[in-house]
């Protein structure tokens, strides 16, 4: 840092100097404040960059209602001064300003550009405010379409998987059902042919020849 000068005062910077950079700007700290109010920024503070010059928030958006915002005018956050590309400025818009915006956006959603300057001239915007708004406002939509369309996927997908499983657990109740009839028929079965014995056993002529039967064959 030696023979390097504080871009505000000019002053050189001492190697035992705590120092603000800025991209290539360098400041004391005494020196670092808005260029506008005088305003000394601590580390975190927000500030902007305007024509060369650091100005705070503030003193950004006044002069942003009083001229159209320029490309130049970048937003910095003293946390991210290692950035290598800054944030831009973001504009807030009001309750009437959004409310202008939805109501064109209802119409459709690619305003011509008469359409779109008549707009900045109502809310007192400027066209490339506009014009970012929609563009923002297509891909929000957009976005919304596409999980909805992931979400009605999946829905078909649990709706199939459902389907199968009732088809295999009614399979699976048919298969049961057929094994009971069957052993049905065989208790049924079983359960005549031992009607038959008993009545066998209790007839006396049936006795007899059984008894007949037994003292031949011994």
């Amino acid at each position: 840092l030696f023979g390097v000068k504080c871009i505000r005062c000019g002053l050189p910077i001492q190697s035992t100097d705590y120092v603000y950079r800025v991209f290539t700007s360098i400041y004391h700290l005494h020196c670092f404040n808005c260029f506008c109010c005088g305003h000394l920024f601590k580390k975190g503070d927000h500030y902007m960059l305007m024509d060369g010059q650091i100005i705070c928030r503030p003193d950004y958006e006044h002069l942003s209602c009083q001229a159209p915002i320029c490309q130049s005018h970048l937003y910095f956050d003293q946390n991210d001064s290692n950035r290598k590309t800054p944030k831009r400025p973001r504009t807030i818009l009001n309750t009437q300003q959004r409310k202008a915006f939805k109501l064109a956006f209802e119409k459709t959603s690619k305003p011509c550009r008469k359409v779109r300057e008549q707009l900045a001239k109502e809310t007192n915007l400027s066209v490339r405010v506009v014009q970012v708004w929609f563009q923002n406002q297509r891909a929000k939509m957009k976005k919304i379409q596409r999980k909805l369309g992931v979400a009605e996927a999946n829905d078909i997908v649990c709706s199939e998987m459902d389907i199968k499983s009732n088809d295999e657990l009614k399979s699976n109740c048919d298969s049961a059902n057929e094994l009971d009839s069957e052993n049905e028929d065989v208790e049924i079965d079983d359960v005549g042919s031992n009607e038959e014995k008993s009545k066998e056993s209790n007839n006396p002529i049936a006795q007899l020849f059984h008894m007949h039967a037994t003292y031949f064959l011994s």
